[in-house]
C-alpha cells in the first residue's frame, strides 16, 4: 500500500525500491527511476522493507520486518543474487543506515520496533597487495592467520604466482561454510585480507584457499 524502501547507486541511475508488503521481489531501475522491472530476491524476508546501496561498491542490503531465520539479505553483485543473514531473532526492523570507514570496513546499523539495535561489520572489501612483501611469488602460499587466537578480527596473508581467481572461505568444525573471505580475480602478487568474525561464536574454525589446482587449509581460533 506504500513504498517503504528505496536506494540508489552513486550514479543515481541504478537503484531498487520495495514496499510494505515485500515478498520475493523488489523493483529495479537502471535509468534513474524512469522505468522499473521486477528483481527476484528469494524467499525468507517479508513485510516492511528497508534498502541500502553502499556507495562505491556493488553491495546492497535489504531488510524486512518478518522472516523465519533472519530479516536481512545482502548482495555483493549489485542485486543480481542475494544471501540471507541471521539477526538473532530480532524482527520488525524499521530503519537501516551504514558507515564506510577509510579502510573500506562497512558498519551496518538497524533499529527495530521493540527498541533493539543491531550492527554488522562487513570487511569483505578490505583486500589488497601486502605492502610488507614486494617479492614476486613463485608458488601459491597460504600463511597462518595472525593474531591467532584472535577477537574479533585477524589477518590472512597469501601469495599468488599466476593470475587467476582466488577463493578463500571459512568453515566451522562441522565443515559448514560460515563466511566467504574473498572470491575474485587476482594478478600475481602477495595479498593480505582482514577477516572480521564479529557476531560469530568462540571456537575453532578452518579457512581454505583454492586457486586453480592449489588448495590448502589452516586452523584458526576465535576467543571472546
Amino acid at each position: 500500500t506504500f513504498m517503504s524502501g528505496v536506494t540508489f547507486k552513486e550514479d543515481k541511475l541504478n537503484g531498487f525500491a520495495a514496499g510494505n508488503t515485500l515478498s520475493s521481489t523488489i523493483g529495479k531501475t537502471v535509468n534513474g527511476g524512469t522505468s522499473w522491472a521486477s528483481q527476484p530476491v528469494g524467499s525468507g524476508v517479508g513485510g516492511y522493507c528497508n534498502l541500502k546501496w553502499v556507495h562505491g561498491t556493488n553491495i546492497v542490503y535489504l531488510a524486512g520486518a518478518t522472516g523465519a531465520s533472519g530479516v536481512v539479505k545482502r548482495s555483493t553483485d549489485g542485486g543480481a543474487t542475494w544471501t540471507q543473514m541471521t539477526t538473532n531473532g530480532i524482527t520488525g526492523i524499521t530503519h537501516m543506515e551504514y558507515f564506510k570507514e577509510a579502510n573500506n570496513v562497512i558498519h551496518i546499523y538497524a533499529v527495530a520496533g521493540d527498541g533493539s539495535i543491531i550492527r554488522y561489520r562487513d570487511s569483505s572489501l578490505v583486500t589488497g597487495i601486502d605492502p610488507n612483501n614486494s617479492n614476486v611469488p613463485t608458488s601459491f602460499v597460504l600463511q597462518q592467520n595472525y593474531p591467532n587466537p584472535f577477537n574479533p578480527s585477524t589477518t590472512i596473508k597469501y601469495s599468488v604466482p599466476t593470475a587467476g581467481n582466488v577463493l578463500v572461505k571459512i568453515y566451522n568444525t562441522l565443515g559448514i561454510e560460515v563466511k566467504t573471505v574473498i572470491n575474485k580475480f587476482h594478478t600475481t602478487g602477495n595479498y593480505v585480507e582482514i577477516v572480521d568474525m564479529d557476531g560469530f561464536a568462540s571456537g575453532v574454525y578452518f579457512y581454505t584457499m583454492q586457486a586453480g589446482d592449489f588448495k590448502d587449509t589452516k586452523r584458526m581460533i576465535l576467543v571472546k
